[in-house]
């Protein structure tokens, strides 16, 4: 959170200055909405295959998985149930599954899925701290021009 106070207060400062500036916030901005989205995406990963997993043994539970998509300004995320191949006898007349049916949970399948998520939260963590990098060495940059500047120096 500290990073995206300091982040929007950097944008701020920036969006007043020169067009070539504007760029280069723009892109650390777009990178670091990039990858707390693929965060947040991770996040309800690992939460979603938990709760499978708690409900596994559980009659008529419905198996759910996380449906990624690229969004406009990171990763869109949606939460579904999972239908399973149902034999007719595990199906009432409504099409929904009987309450006494078995769970379609499979645990070692979310096991797999869990590992899937902690891998694309470690990436886009790794994501946020090289962005975070960037922006210190762009200001790094800016702070050296203008007092590079304000010497006279050019």
């Amino acid at each position: 959170m500290l990073l995206y106070i300091a982040l929007e207060s950097v944008t701020a400062i920036w969006s007043r200055n020169v067009d070539g500036k504007k760029d280069r916030i723009a892109m650390v901005n777009t990178v670091y909405n990039a990858a707390i989205s693929g965060l947040q995406a991770a996040s309800l990963k690992l939460k979603v295959s938990a709760n499978n997993v708690a409900n596994a043994n559980t009659d008529g539970y419905q198996k759910q998985q996380v449906t990624t998509q690229t969004g406009t300004y990171g990763v869109e995320v949606k939460v579904e149930k999972v239908s399973s191949v149902e034999s007719p006898n595990n199906i009432q007349t409504g099409g929904e599954p009987r309450p006494d049916a078995p769970s379609n949970v499979d645990v070692a399948e979310e096991l797999f899925e869990m590992k899937a998520a902690q891998n694309l939260f470690e990436a886009n963590f790794k994501t946020l701290n090289t962005n975070d990098n960037m922006l210190g060495r762009i200001l790094d940059i800016e702070a050296w021009a203008n007092l590079l500047t304000s010497l006279g120096i050019s």
